[in-house]
């Protein structure tokens, strides 16, 4: 008995908001709709475009993080997964954090190294089957982006020599 009641709980819990995920959201859609749909969103920003922006992040350590772009109206603009090779490779060396964040989304991790005078921002993503991790390095004492370094995730890759 106590374990139908923890399963017809979890299964009333998740059906208040969808996993994000393609097709979820659809052009031309309101906010209310699509906070309905998904859920509060884990970050909102204001694009230096003026138009709003959602960020649905799958999980804490997630491989996807779904933008919801509004426009003008305040509806649906873009609805895109941001954490992709291409995303990653567009945002240009000397951005402002405020760039990356509007076009990644918020970091799984941030860290600050004082003797080099950085901080790095680790995006884990998925690229095709490969899980993989993004480090936005910034310059602390200029606040830009310096680099953008991908690589393999070693959680997921073998580590037993032959």
């Amino acid at each position: 008995m106590k374990y139908s009641s923890i399963l017809v709980l979890s299964l009333t819990v998740s059906g208040c908001a969808a996993f994000p995920g393609p097709g979820s959201v659809q052009n031309g859609e309101t906010q209310s709709a699509v906070r309905a749909k998904l859920g509060t969103p884990a970050a909102e920003r204001k694009l230096g475009s003026g138009d709003a922006a959602w960020y649905y992040i799958t999980g804490p350590s997630g491989f996807y993080t779904y933008r919801v772009v509004f426009g003008t109206g305040g509806a649906v603009a873009d609805y895109s997964q941001v954490l992709t090779r291409q995303n990653f490779m567009a945002v240009p060396q000397g951005a402002a954090k405020s760039t990356v964040l509007d076009e990644l989304g918020p970091p799984m991790e941030e860290m600050s190294f004082q003797r080099t005078r950085t901080q790095a921002w680790t995006y884990r993503w998925m690229d095709g089957t490969f899980e993989m991790l993004a480090d936005a390095v910034f310059n602390l004492d200029k606040g830009t982006l310096d680099q953008i370094v991908v690589h393999r995730d070693p959680a997921f890759t073998d580590s037993i020599s032959p």
